[in-house]
């Protein structure tokens, strides 16, 4: 399909393998550096491997690159004037070229033999140039053993010296203390989460666990509308309809009573905020983005979530609820599915630079439980092993009915902070069809009254 490099009559051509180029190109842009036999080959290649000079060209700019999709690719390479407008479809066609998956290593090899060979008959004819120009023998042979010794027959991987990272952080440290949210992460909306951990980070994954009615999507929402303020967040939905999605958000967002909204007897007042919200919706107040397809599998979910991103580069927040209405990968036991889709996840937000929110329910363990715990989370070794931040939510009139005051309360705690401390236990009231933050004075009120009433003896805060 493309071209080779032009060679002058009554010269051999040099070994070379086209096809295995384009075969290794076309699995990088159609599968991504998140595939974990993609990483094994891009830590075997470099650039100057690649005999095509376009291949070598496209194979660097990915390497550079955070995602591997064909069309990002082509507009990159426009961008940076490697290629003209004109060789776009060109780029884009390689993607859309034969390859077997399965035979990557053995494309990798080809690619990597070729080179060497190309290496060592350039080698040859530099000594043999030598040897007509006169030059001692012992001189050359002892040129051509130090250049023989040069070829790298195992891995190009080469890890970053801290020295040369001294620069980069000096100026993340710079945009920290200017408050930048590129690199300080997303606020939450939750001042008691936000306090603690800063912010989302853009390689996050974060677990927010609960049992059934206990709030999960109430607080993922929560924590949505409030990143749409700052820029684009989409919620996949696997639960839920678009039309109870708009229920519910706008149910939060005007604060009106959802059982009014549903049967639709709203008041007078109740519809002036709900026509004042929709006019923010209108002014682009909020950038919330749906997905409502149910049973998405992995490999969906991160081909739209790349999509997505590619289109809204200001992205700030993904969000899949949840994790039991998803397609798990076929495997030996339910775990290892569970860890293909975590670690797709992870990898997914390290790839696309964007924190992953994934919403999964709890065992009924935690039903007998006062505090939701890591052991609570079915399949929980390979959530925990994968995920940043786990969150755990519970509603606590669910969770103690025979408490009246504690109806329209929830408790949010922290099981896993990977990058610090984990935050205090975070207290939710709903006032007045509003979603607020409890203070201290208001917590140890609500508990002290509550444990007297209570055979539980209280919680332990």
């Amino acid at each position: 399909m493309i071209a080779n490099n032009p060679q002058p009559q009554n010269l051999r051509v040099p070994p070379h393998s086209l096809e295995a180029e384009q075969s290794v190109l076309a699995a990088i842009m159609a599968y991504g550096k998140a595939e974990q036999d993609i990483r094994e080959a891009m830590d075997m290649l470099s650039p100057d491997m690649f005999y095509n000079t376009f291949h070598q060209d496209i194979y660097r700019t990915i390497t550079n690159m955070g995602e591997t999709d064909a069309v990002a690719l082509a507009d990159e390479m426009v961008r940076l004037k490697i290629v003209e407008q004109q060789q776009f479809a060109d780029v884009v066609g390689l993607a859309a070229s034969s390859f077997t998956k399965a035979g990557i290593s053995r494309y990798v090899n080809i690619i990597r033999e070729r080179h060497a060979q190309r290496y060592m008959i350039d080698l040859a004819h530099n000594a043999l140039e030598q040897m007509y120009n006169g030059e001692s023998a012992e001189g050359a042979m002892s040129e051509l053993s130090e250049r023989a010794s040069l070829i790298d027959t195992s891995t190009v991987y080469e890890p970053r010296y801290i020295g040369d990272m001294v620069g980069e952080w000096v100026d993340v440290m710079e945009k920290r203390a200017n408050n930048d949210q590129s690199v300080i992460g997303v606020p939450t909306g939750i001042e008691g989460i936000d306090k603690d951990i800063v912010g989302l980070g853009a390689n996050w994954l974060i677990v927010l666990g609960g049992r059934p009615s206990h709030g999960k999507s109430l607080v993922a929402q929560h924590i949505a509308n409030s990143v749409s303020t700052q820029g684009e967040v989409l919620f996949m939905s696997m639960e839920m309809s678009y039309g109870e999605i708009m229920d519910r958000v706008i149910s939060l967002m005007s604060h009106c009573d959802p059982t009014e909204i549903r049967r639709g007897t709203l008041e007078e007042h109740d519809f002036a905020r709900v026509s004042e919200f929709l006019k923010r919706i209108k002014a682009d107040n909020y950038k919330l983005y749906y997905d409502d397809t149910p049973s998405l599998t992995i490999d969906q979910v991160c081909a739209r979530a790349k999509a997505f991103k590619r289109k809204h580069p200001n992205c700030k927040l993904i969000q899949i609820d949840y994790l039991g209405l998803m397609q798990t990968p076929k495997a030996e036991r339910n775990d290892l599915s569970i860890k293909t889709i975590t670690n797709r996840l992870k990898q997914l937000s390290k790839e696309i630079g964007v924190p992953i929110m994934l919403l999964t329910q709890l065992s009924r363990e935690a039903d007998k439980a006062e505090r939701n715990a890591m052991n609570h989370l079915a399949d929980s070794s390979a959530i925990e092993r994968d995920a940043d931040l786990v969150i755990f939510c519970r509603n606590l009139g669910v969770h103690s009915p025979q408490i009246p005051k504690l109806k329209g309360h929830w408790m949010i705690n922290c099981g896993k902070n990977r990058h610090g401390p984990m935050f205090n236990d975070v207290y939710l009231k709903s006032l007045n069809n509003r979603i607020i933050e409890m203070n201290l004075d208001e917590i140890a009120h609500l508990m002290e009254v509550d444990a007297k009433k209570s055979n539980k003896g209280g919680f332990d805060l």
